[in-house]
């Protein structure tokens, strides 16, 4: 059974709620940047990120969240909507004239309930924001 745009909406904001509490970053700086990972296979990577910055690890490594974790999945789940999401920054690069290795999603917050906003970047620029919608319906 398909999950609905809301109980998608939902399962972001819960996962933004626990990571923010997880790793102590208030609700109004915690971000997850989705991006494409440096793997031969391009696979996709969630950051964690307080305000701008990617929050790093004792080892100096950028904090990674896991899909499932973000998206409150299992991990057959977890896969399948990693390779969507890959698929997803590839269309929208392509629609937004952004180059495929500079193309990511940043996911953050603005209300109390975590309700997600999300903002099509290329690089660091911001191109457009977009919706949870226009995310998923690639």
């Amino acid at each position: 059974m398909a999950l609905t745009i809301e109980e998608i909406i939902l399962k972001i904001q819960t996962g933004l709620k626990e990571c923010s509490e997880k790793n102590n970053i208030s609700r109004t700086d915690i971000q997850i940047n989705i991006r494409k990972g440096n793997d031969l296979m391009g696979n996709i990577v969630l950051i964690l990120m307080k305000a701008n910055d990617a929050v790093k690890d004792e080892n100096g490594k950028d904090v990674k969240v896991k899909t499932g974790e973000l998206f409150k999945l299992n991990g057959a789940e977890s896969l399948f909507v990693s390779g969507y999401l890959k698929k997803a920054l590839a269309t929208l690069a392509t629609k937004n004239n952004i180059d495929i290795k500079s193309v990511n999603a940043r996911i953050f917050t603005k209300e109390e309930s975590f309700y997600p906003s999300i903002y099509l970047q290329d690089g660091l620029k911001i191109v457009k924001e977009i919706t949870v919608n226009e995310l998923i319906s690639i």
